[in-house]
């Protein structure tokens, strides 16, 4: 965009050669106008599956600009005949996408117009639709991205570079901060480094406008490695926090050269090293300052950016996640232990029964073993240190099992005589039970301490479970998957069976096979495949057989490729779900009718073995349902809702989406 004698056909300043078509033809040819003859159209300087950014010559400011045309064309939604700039749209639903991305377009320039004066912040000239389109013109930057300058330092920049950078982008993260915005993309490519130093935090396409005090329904803006686990999810609570972790992977990666793993494969094994682990040059504080921003419970992250730059600067000690986890565990108990004191002095007498329980309670020397079924990166140890700091005097051999081995292991155990003293006993049925240790000890002990308040369905044990035999830590509750992209507007949660089949009417539907028998409470389920109805697939359309990973292939295929809008199912398919179709649902709970709810972890223990095993083994069992066992079974392994109702209230926070399942507790029977 520098003049040149019009008598040469070759620009000597780049190179263009006068009448050269556009690199794809779907492009504006150069030389177009746009915006009432004031903008001419170069070459493109970027293309995205969402737009086309072109160089381009202000002619009334006599300044180069650049200018972004929404055109999705990863979409294949648009088309447009080259050489002519009008835009082809198509009709039906195609084209209400594109009128949909293109008012969100708008938003993104009006979101980015409010801070044309932040040096840190991508300038705004000037929007407005045209040919069919829309425009948005912005100062034109020279220089290189962030993207591209670390990639020219493999082994990660410099450090000054690094905490340069991300102090300007957090300076400019705080200023859309204030005035409400979320920027929702920060990552290296959406950072720039002009040719003067100066840091710009560009494109605002998945900007929106944060919330925290109401979850709602928000699309799904991925970019793996820099996305925080609460993106993924079409419903969640999203704030500066959002910002903060990206962010801070976006450190990460300048300074170690490496990308962070995915945030939904570290919510499953969290083995992302430190930095400082990786470069010894990055100073212990800073390192436990990016890990912190990059917890992935967003409570254990910094809640703004400028405690997070604090955090960066600071020349003192700094926690990282793990440190505030423990930080705040130790506030707690102490808090928790000034209270009770101040029980203990007026409760003398409940002191002395304390210590006559604890001595009635007091276990011999034992040999036991903790059979748990595993999944890659389960770590049953976790399960059991509260259990030996409480009662040393036990030897606990831990034994993971691979889950999909798990079933048929245990019935061979039984048929070899190697029962182990602890273990899930869910996939046996009654015909085992004679093999089965009365647990009375463990229910009476949560009787006498009065903590069946503390936990859901408690009360009912002696009418479920009238031997005592087995002791639940887990449950699950009926829930639909609605699929997003054929009713984006699902309900948090319906009440009643006439809003339920109100709901359905709205599409077909899969149903789980195994989960017909707990819908059949509420929701009558035509009998036989070939009576499947209006709101089920035949049977043999989803489960195609055992294999999980086929059933799921068949379950993607009905909700995305629209053969059904929703899945009737449970929330213990809901990690399911989430890992694999992460953004292509939402759910909805069924509230105000019965709902026939089921146990997903049952613990037993083996009546083989010394008098001394069976009572520490029963003790174990006790303890799996602590906040403490049920924190780590059901919030980080996901193998139910917790019964423990501090980790129920704690599950919901985690994951907000389910939140709606609260007012499915009282209809709930089992």
């Amino acid at each position: 965009m520098k003049e040149y004698d019009g008598s040469y056909q070759i620009c000597p300043h780049c190179g263009y050669v006068r009448g050269s078509l556009p690199e794809e033809p779907f492009q504006l040819y150069p030389g177009t106008v746009l915006g009432g003859g004031r903008y001419m159209v170069g070459t493109a300087a970027g293309v995205g599956g969402f737009g086309i950014t072109y160089r381009a010559f202000d002619t009334r400011l006599q300044q180069v600009c650049a200018v972004k045309e929404y055109y999705p064309s990863a979409n294949g939604i648009v088309n447009r005949v080259p050489g002519n700039p009008k835009v082809i749209m198509y009709k039906g639903q195609r084209g209400e996408e594109f009128l949909a991305g293109k008012a969100r377009f708008l938003s993104e320039a009006r979101s980015m117009a409010l801070f044309s004066a932040h040096p840190n912040i991508v300038h705004v000239y000037d929007f407005f639709e045209e040919n069919g389109t829309a425009y948005i013109v912005m100062e034109y930057l020279d220089g290189v991205s962030f993207r591209d300058f670390i990639a020219s330092n493999p082994g990660g920049v410099p450090y000054g570079t690094a905490e340069e950078v991300t102090l300007s982008v957090l300076n400019a993260l705080k200023e859309l901060h204030a005035h409400g915005i979320i920027h929702r993309d920060v990552s290296p490519d959406n950072v720039f480094i002009t040719n003067s130093g100066q840091v710009k935090l560009i494109d605002f396409g998945a900007a929106r406008f944060s919330d925290t005090e109401k979850e709602t329904t928000r699309s799904i803006i991925l970019k793996p490695g820099y996305t925080p686990p609460e993106q993924y999810r079409s419903k969640s609570v999203q704030g500066p926090w959002t910002d903060v972790y990206a962010a801070g992977a976006m450190f990460y990666k300048a300074v170690t050269g490496r990308k962070p793993d995915e945030s939904v494969n570290r919510v499953i094994r969290d083995e992302l090293p430190a930095p400082d682990s990786i470069n010894p040059e990055i100073p212990k504080g800073v390192s436990n300052a990016i890990m912190r921003a990059m917890a992935i419970d967003p409570e254990l992250r910094y809640r703004t950016v400028d405690e997070f730059a604090a955090a960066i600067r600071s020349a003192g000690p700094v926690r990282d996640a793990e440190g505030e986890l423990r930080h705040r565990r130790h506030r707690r108990f102490f808090l928790l232990g000034g209270a009770g004191i101040i029980i203990l002095l007026v409760g003398g007498f409940s002191l002395f029964r304390f210590f006559l329980r604890r001595a009635a309670l007091h276990l011999e020397p034992a040999h036991i073993t903790f059979w748990y079924p595993a999944r890659e990166g389960s770590d049953p140890e976790r399960l059991v240190e509260g259990f030996r700091e409480s009662c040393p005097e036990v030897e606990v051999v831990c034994v993971p099992v691979p889950e999909a081995e798990y079933a048929d292991r245990i019935r061979t155990a039984f048929e070899t005589g190697q029962v182990p003293t602890v273990f899930e006993s869910s996939g046996l049925d009654a015909s085992y039970e004679g093999g089965l240790q009365p647990l009375d000890d463990a229910y009476g002990f949560l009787k006498d301490r009065k903590w069946y308040s503390d936990y859901y369905f408690l009360s009912d044990y002696d009418r479920l479970f009238p031997g005592h035999l087995r002791m639940p830590t887990g449950f699950a509750v009926p829930v639909v998957y609605a699929d997003t992209a054929i009713l984006p507007g699902a309900p948090e949660k319906v009440s009643g069976k006439d809003a339920l089949q109100e709901f359905l009417a709205g599409g077909t539907a899969a149903a789980d096979p195994a989960a017909q028998e707990l819908w059949a409470s509420f929701y009558e389920v035509p009998s036989g495949s070939g009576e499947a109805g209006d709101f089920f697939l035949d049977e043999e359309e989803i489960a195609q057989n055992a294999d999980p990973d086929k059933n799921d292939a068949a379950l993607r295929a009905a909700l995305t490729e629209g053969h059904a809008a929703f899945w009737l199912s449970d929330t213990d398919a809901y990690e399911t779900v989430q890992d694999r179709m992460a953004g292509l649902y939402s759910v909805t709970a069924v509230s105000g009718m019965k709902l026939n709810g089921r146990f997903t972890e049952l613990w037993s223990v083996s009546a083989a073995g010394t008098e001394a095993d069976r009572r520490a083994g029963i003790r174990l069992v006790y303890h799996l349902l602590t906040a403490e066992d049920q924190q780590y079974m059901d919030l980080q392994e996901r193998r139910g809702l917790p019964l423990h109702k501090e980790m129920f209230r704690e599950y919901l926070r985690i994951n907000p989406e389910l939140s709606g399942i609260r007012d499915s507790i009282s209809g709930l029977r089992f």
